[in-house]
């Protein structure tokens, strides 16, 4: 088609067209592109920003242009949390379009070229994340868990939370995973902060704080994280063995 034309004069040589999210998912299992044209109406169950969310739960870096005759702000609202480079409507003129590819992509070069320094900072006992013009170092110790927000992720610790612009998995395969264990698709925690199971729950030790008349807020103490059950064997195998040694 004329998109699929437009990207091979561009210098993209393998180029694929799918009408389905479950067809792109596959395409992007296999060969994982550095760049998507999404449509927000696809064949299929699920549409384009389901399917974008779905790459994100494993390809954070891939850059998403949607494309697309829908523009109620219902909609629209729905996209804005996948973080896309560009929406362009139909229809659309082919200069548009080759703008928004070349600022997406150079984009994704610079981008890639922070992770890979970030990446380089990661130790076992401490990592360091974005905060204003710094770079601040965390003490693994300090974790309390991570929670998935799609394409990034949140880190709470025991002195604040932290928005990290990489996905949950990319953060996984870098720290210290003695420490810090995956316990459901959306959760990491620190094993070290567990002080008991509540069911498929794991209940976290937090920081005391204290009500406005000085006495201890005992609600505030502890945090419930749901495991899920791939997770549960392996995490209270974990935990008893840390108690046996």
């Amino acid at each position: 088609n004329e998109i699929s034309e437009l990207l091979k004069e561009l210098g993209f040589q393998n180029v694929k067209n799918v009408p389905s999210g479950e067809e792109a998912l596959e395409i992007v299992a296999k060969e994982k592109p550095c760049l998507i044209l999404m449509d927000i109406e696809l064949k299929g169950k699920l549409n384009g920003i389901k399917t974008v969310h779905k790459i994100h739960e494993q390809h954070s870096d891939i850059a998403i242009i949607y494309l697309s005759k829908v523009r109620d702000s219902l909609t629209l609202n729905k996209m804005y949390p996948t973080n896309p480079e560009s929406f362009i409507p139909k229809p659309f003129d082919h200069h548009t379009l080759s703008i928004a590819i070349q600022i997406a992509l150079n984009k994704q070069l610079q981008e890639k070229k922070t992770k890979v320094q970030t990446n380089k900072k990661l130790l076992d006992d401490s990592f360091f994340v974005s905060s204003g013009n710094q770079e601040k170092r965390i003490q693994t110790k300090d974790v309390l868990y991570l929670k998935s927000q799609g394409s990034y992720c949140n880190l709470i610790t025991v002195n604040g939370t932290h928005v990290l612009s990489i996905n949950l998995s990319v953060f996984e395969e870098k720290v210290n995973q003695n420490l810090l264990v995956r316990v459901q698709r959306q959760f990491i925690i620190n094993a070290s902060k567990i002080v008991a199971f509540e069911g498929a729950n794991a209940i976290l030790t937090a920081p005391t704080k204290r009500k406005e008349d000085g006495s201890v807020d005992e609600s505030s103490q502890f945090i419930k994280i749901p495991i899920g059950k791939k997770y549960l064997k392996e995490l209270m195998l974990r935990f008893n063995r840390a108690r046996s040694n």
